[in-house]
Protein backbone atom coordinates (compact mmCIF):
# COMPACT_ATOMS: atom_id res chain seq x y z
CA UNK A 1 0.00 0.00 0.00
CA UNK A 2 2.73 2.50 0.82
CA UNK A 3 4.64 1.72 -2.91
CA UNK A 4 1.12 2.68 -4.80
CA UNK A 5 0.54 5.97 -1.77
CA UNK A 6 4.35 6.81 -3.00
CA UNK A 7 3.65 6.32 -6.78
CA UNK A 8 0.03 8.21 -7.01
CA UNK A 9 1.68 11.05 -4.81
CA UNK A 10 4.21 11.37 -7.08
CA UNK A 11 1.54 11.67 -9.78
CA UNK A 12 -0.53 14.37 -8.09
CA UNK A 13 2.10 16.59 -7.07
CA UNK A 14 2.86 16.67 -10.97
CA UNK A 15 0.11 17.72 -12.43
CA UNK A 16 0.38 20.14 -9.66
CA UNK A 17 -3.23 20.60 -8.88
CA UNK A 18 -2.71 23.92 -6.40
CA UNK A 19 -5.33 25.05 -4.32
CA UNK A 20 -8.95 25.00 -4.93
CA UNK A 21 -10.55 27.43 -7.02
CA UNK A 22 -12.18 29.81 -4.57
CA UNK A 23 -11.09 28.82 -1.69
CA UNK A 24 -9.36 31.54 0.40
CA UNK A 25 -8.57 29.71 3.45
CA UNK A 26 -9.40 25.98 5.15
CA UNK A 27 -12.07 25.45 7.40
CA UNK A 28 -11.13 26.52 11.01
CA UNK A 29 -9.95 23.55 13.50
CA UNK A 30 -13.15 24.46 15.51
CA UNK A 31 -15.55 24.45 12.80
CA UNK A 32 -14.20 21.13 11.50
CA UNK A 33 -14.70 19.33 15.23
CA UNK A 34 -18.19 20.81 15.91
CA UNK A 35 -19.42 19.20 12.19
CA UNK A 36 -16.84 16.44 12.38
CA UNK A 37 -18.38 15.03 15.77
CA UNK A 38 -22.08 16.01 14.20
CA UNK A 39 -21.42 13.67 11.45
CA UNK A 40 -19.28 10.90 13.93
CA UNK A 41 -23.34 11.36 15.92
CA UNK A 42 -25.41 9.86 13.28
CA UNK A 43 -26.81 6.66 12.76
CA UNK A 44 -26.45 5.19 9.29
CA UNK A 45 -23.70 5.54 6.78
CA UNK A 46 -26.72 7.09 4.50
CA UNK A 47 -27.09 10.10 6.78
CA UNK A 48 -23.25 11.13 7.79
CA UNK A 49 -22.97 11.05 3.93
CA UNK A 50 -25.86 13.94 3.46
CA UNK A 51 -24.29 15.77 6.65
CA UNK A 52 -20.64 15.28 5.24
CA UNK A 53 -21.58 16.28 1.52
CA UNK A 54 -23.57 19.64 2.98
CA UNK A 55 -20.24 20.73 5.11
CA UNK A 56 -17.86 20.40 2.74
CA UNK A 57 -20.59 22.12 0.20
CA UNK A 58 -20.14 25.15 2.08
CA UNK A 59 -16.48 24.59 3.69
CA UNK A 60 -12.77 24.06 2.22
CA UNK A 61 -10.88 21.30 4.06
CA UNK A 62 -7.88 20.25 4.37
CA UNK A 63 -7.05 17.03 2.65
CA UNK A 64 -6.54 15.33 6.19
CA UNK A 65 -9.51 16.64 7.49
CA UNK A 66 -11.19 14.78 4.52
CA UNK A 67 -9.48 11.91 5.06
CA UNK A 68 -10.41 11.87 8.78
CA UNK A 69 -14.29 12.55 7.99
CA UNK A 70 -13.79 9.20 4.87
CA UNK A 71 -12.53 6.88 7.85
CA UNK A 72 -15.94 6.87 9.65
CA UNK A 73 -17.60 4.97 6.75
CA UNK A 74 -18.29 1.51 6.59
CA UNK A 75 -17.19 0.67 3.31
CA UNK A 76 -14.95 2.31 0.32
CA UNK A 77 -18.22 2.79 -1.96
CA UNK A 78 -19.40 5.56 0.65
CA UNK A 79 -16.03 7.22 0.98
CA UNK A 80 -15.70 7.43 -2.89
CA UNK A 81 -19.21 9.89 -2.87
CA UNK A 82 -17.68 11.46 -0.12
CA UNK A 83 -14.14 11.86 -1.92
CA UNK A 84 -15.50 13.17 -4.68
CA UNK A 85 -17.65 15.89 -2.99
CA UNK A 86 -14.94 16.50 -0.90
CA UNK A 87 -12.38 16.92 -4.01
CA UNK A 88 -14.24 19.85 -5.32
CA UNK A 89 -13.17 22.08 -2.20
CA UNK A 90 -10.16 21.10 -1.06
CA UNK A 91 -8.06 23.98 0.03
CA UNK A 92 -4.29 22.16 -0.79
CA UNK A 93 -5.44 19.64 -3.58
CA UNK A 94 -1.77 18.98 -4.00
CA UNK A 95 -2.03 16.86 -0.56
CA UNK A 96 -5.13 15.11 -2.13
CA UNK A 97 -3.45 11.84 -2.19
CA UNK A 98 -3.59 11.60 1.54
CA UNK A 99 -7.11 10.65 1.54
CA UNK A 100 -6.24 8.07 -0.61
CA UNK A 101 -4.83 5.79 2.64
CA UNK A 102 -8.16 5.72 3.77
CA UNK A 103 -9.61 3.01 1.09
CA UNK A 104 -9.39 -0.49 2.13
CA UNK A 105 -9.10 -1.64 -1.39
CA UNK A 106 -6.22 -0.42 -3.91
CA UNK A 107 -8.73 -0.51 -6.80
CA UNK A 108 -10.87 2.13 -4.96
CA UNK A 109 -7.82 4.49 -4.44
CA UNK A 110 -7.11 3.85 -7.94
CA UNK A 111 -10.41 5.07 -9.13
CA UNK A 112 -10.72 8.07 -6.97
CA UNK A 113 -7.31 8.64 -8.80
CA UNK A 114 -8.89 8.44 -12.15
CA UNK A 115 -11.36 10.72 -11.06
CA UNK A 116 -8.94 13.30 -9.63
CA UNK A 117 -7.42 13.54 -12.84
CA UNK A 118 -10.66 13.89 -14.81
CA UNK A 119 -11.26 16.69 -12.39
CA UNK A 120 -8.07 18.16 -13.75
CA UNK A 121 -8.65 17.88 -17.07
CA UNK A 122 -12.17 19.52 -17.09
CA UNK A 123 -10.71 22.47 -14.67
CA UNK A 124 -8.21 23.15 -17.48
CA UNK A 125 -11.43 23.98 -19.71
CA UNK A 126 -13.76 25.52 -17.02
CA UNK A 127 -14.33 29.29 -17.39
CA UNK A 128 -14.32 31.07 -14.04
CA UNK A 129 -18.01 32.30 -13.14
CA UNK A 130 -17.29 32.67 -9.91
CA UNK A 131 -18.81 36.09 -10.14
CA UNK A 132 -22.11 35.26 -11.36
CA UNK A 133 -23.23 32.07 -10.40
CA UNK A 134 -26.40 30.61 -11.80
CA UNK A 135 -29.77 29.05 -10.82
CA UNK A 136 -32.54 28.03 -12.11
CA UNK A 137 -34.41 29.02 -9.30
CA UNK A 138 -36.01 32.71 -9.11
CA UNK A 139 -36.15 34.66 -5.80
CA UNK A 140 -38.95 37.48 -5.37
CA UNK A 141 -37.65 40.74 -5.61
CA UNK A 142 -37.55 41.67 -2.17
CA UNK A 143 -35.42 44.82 -0.85
CA UNK A 144 -32.21 42.24 0.29
CA UNK A 145 -29.57 43.76 2.60
CA UNK A 146 -25.95 43.95 1.41
CA UNK A 147 -23.06 43.22 3.82
CA UNK A 148 -20.56 45.54 1.97
CA UNK A 149 -19.61 47.77 4.75
CA UNK A 150 -21.33 45.80 7.37
CA UNK A 151 -19.52 46.34 10.29
CA UNK A 152 -22.08 46.42 12.80
CA UNK A 153 -22.87 43.12 15.58
CA UNK A 154 -22.32 39.75 13.69
CA UNK A 155 -23.42 36.14 15.41
CA UNK A 156 -21.20 34.54 13.29
CA UNK A 157 -17.53 35.23 11.68
CA UNK A 158 -17.74 34.81 7.69
CA UNK A 159 -20.94 34.02 5.55
CA UNK A 160 -20.66 30.97 3.01
CA UNK A 161 -19.93 32.18 -0.81
CA UNK A 162 -22.56 31.92 -3.38
CA UNK A 163 -21.53 29.34 -4.70
CA UNK A 164 -22.13 26.73 -1.61
CA UNK A 165 -25.36 28.65 -1.02
CA UNK A 166 -26.99 28.25 -4.32
CA UNK A 167 -26.13 24.58 -3.76
CA UNK A 168 -27.79 24.61 -0.72
CA UNK A 169 -30.99 26.06 -2.59
CA UNK A 170 -30.48 22.96 -5.06
CA UNK A 171 -30.82 20.83 -2.34
CA UNK A 172 -34.02 23.07 -0.51
CA UNK A 173 -35.61 22.70 -3.92
CA UNK A 174 -35.57 18.88 -3.97
CA UNK A 175 -37.64 19.02 -0.58
CA UNK A 176 -41.04 17.79 -0.74
CA UNK A 177 -42.76 19.76 1.70
CA UNK A 178 -42.01 22.94 4.53
CA UNK A 179 -40.43 20.56 7.11
CA UNK A 180 -38.37 18.59 4.92
CA UNK A 181 -36.82 22.28 3.59
CA UNK A 182 -36.72 23.83 6.95
CA UNK A 183 -34.87 20.35 8.64
CA UNK A 184 -32.34 20.65 5.21
CA UNK A 185 -31.75 24.57 5.91
CA UNK A 186 -31.46 24.34 9.59
CA UNK A 187 -28.82 21.79 10.07
CA UNK A 188 -27.05 23.63 7.06
CA UNK A 189 -27.01 27.05 9.18
CA UNK A 190 -25.79 25.52 12.15
CA UNK A 191 -22.83 24.45 10.44
CA UNK A 192 -22.53 27.34 8.86
CA UNK A 193 -22.69 31.23 8.04
CA UNK A 194 -25.70 32.62 6.64
CA UNK A 195 -26.53 36.49 5.34
CA UNK A 196 -29.90 37.75 5.99
CA UNK A 197 -30.13 38.04 1.98
CA UNK A 198 -29.61 34.13 1.99
CA UNK A 199 -31.74 33.80 4.91
CA UNK A 200 -34.54 35.23 3.05
CA UNK A 201 -34.37 33.98 -0.27
CA UNK A 202 -34.48 30.16 1.49
CA UNK A 203 -37.56 32.11 3.62
CA UNK A 204 -39.35 32.49 0.64
CA UNK A 205 -39.24 28.62 -0.36
CA UNK A 206 -40.98 27.90 2.52
CA UNK A 207 -44.56 28.09 1.34
CA UNK A 208 -46.63 29.03 4.82
CA UNK A 209 -46.24 31.65 6.76
CA UNK A 210 -46.16 29.89 10.17
CA UNK A 211 -43.28 27.96 9.26
CA UNK A 212 -41.63 30.90 7.63
CA UNK A 213 -41.69 32.36 10.91
CA UNK A 214 -40.14 29.36 12.76
CA UNK A 215 -37.64 29.08 10.33
CA UNK A 216 -36.78 32.87 10.99
CA UNK A 217 -36.62 32.21 14.33
CA UNK A 218 -34.80 29.02 14.35
CA UNK A 219 -31.51 30.37 12.20
CA UNK A 220 -31.67 33.88 13.89
CA UNK A 221 -28.40 33.15 15.98
CA UNK A 222 -26.57 31.64 12.82
CA UNK A 223 -26.58 35.07 10.75
CA UNK A 224 -23.72 37.08 10.16
CA UNK A 225 -25.54 40.79 10.01
CA UNK A 226 -28.27 40.17 12.39
CA UNK A 227 -28.56 44.30 12.79
CA UNK A 228 -30.23 43.33 8.95
CA UNK A 229 -32.95 40.98 10.43
CA UNK A 230 -35.99 43.19 10.31
CA UNK A 231 -35.55 42.87 6.77
CA UNK A 232 -37.32 39.43 6.87
CA UNK A 233 -40.33 40.87 7.60
CA UNK A 234 -40.87 41.26 3.57
CA UNK A 235 -41.48 37.51 3.74
CA UNK A 236 -44.90 38.01 5.43
CA UNK A 237 -48.42 39.58 3.65
CA UNK A 238 -50.62 39.04 6.91
CA UNK A 239 -50.65 41.53 9.93
CA UNK A 240 -50.43 38.26 12.21
CA UNK A 241 -47.17 37.61 11.27
CA UNK A 242 -45.88 40.92 10.70
CA UNK A 243 -46.53 41.64 14.72
CA UNK A 244 -45.10 38.23 15.71
CA UNK A 245 -42.24 38.95 14.09
CA UNK A 246 -41.93 42.25 15.17
CA UNK A 247 -42.40 40.92 18.77
CA UNK A 248 -39.47 38.29 18.05
CA UNK A 249 -36.93 41.35 16.95
CA UNK A 250 -38.02 43.19 20.53
CA UNK A 251 -36.91 40.10 22.26
CA UNK A 252 -40.96 39.54 23.45
CA UNK A 253 -41.75 35.90 21.29
CA UNK A 254 -39.57 33.50 23.16
CA UNK A 255 -42.85 31.24 23.90
CA UNK A 256 -43.96 30.77 20.16
CA UNK A 257 -43.95 26.84 19.68
CA UNK A 258 -41.37 26.30 17.19
CA UNK A 259 -42.83 22.76 15.97
CA UNK A 260 -42.89 23.12 12.07
CA UNK A 261 -46.17 21.57 10.53
CA UNK A 262 -46.33 19.56 7.51
CA UNK A 263 -48.82 20.61 4.92
CA UNK A 264 -51.89 18.25 4.01
CA UNK A 265 -50.60 14.98 3.49
CA UNK A 266 -47.44 15.53 3.44
CA UNK A 267 -46.40 13.41 5.88
CA UNK A 268 -47.89 10.27 8.33
CA UNK A 269 -47.81 11.56 12.21
CA UNK A 270 -45.24 9.51 12.90
CA UNK A 271 -42.45 10.40 10.30
CA UNK A 272 -43.46 14.22 11.44
CA UNK A 273 -42.22 13.20 15.00
CA UNK A 274 -39.46 11.49 14.01
CA UNK A 275 -38.25 14.30 11.78
CA UNK A 276 -38.80 16.78 14.87
CA UNK A 277 -36.57 14.30 16.97
CA UNK A 278 -34.48 14.86 14.24
CA UNK A 279 -33.89 18.48 13.95
CA UNK A 280 -34.00 19.10 17.62
CA UNK A 281 -30.78 16.63 17.47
Amino acid sequence: MKKLILTIAVLVVTISIGHALHCTQPVTQLVFRQNFNHIIAMRTDQHRLEDARAFVAANCLLSRQVKQIATLFHDDRTRIEFAKAAYMTTYDKRNFYDVYDAFTHFSNAFRLHDFVLAQRSKRDEIVDISQSPTTTHEFPAYDYPLIVNYNEEQYCDRPIEDRAFYGLVGRIIRERNDVERIKVATRYAEANCLTVAQVMKIGSMIETERNRFIFLKTVFGNVYDVMHYGYCDQLFRSNEYHEKFSLFLSGGGGTTNTNPQPPPCGTTPAQFEEIKQHIAA
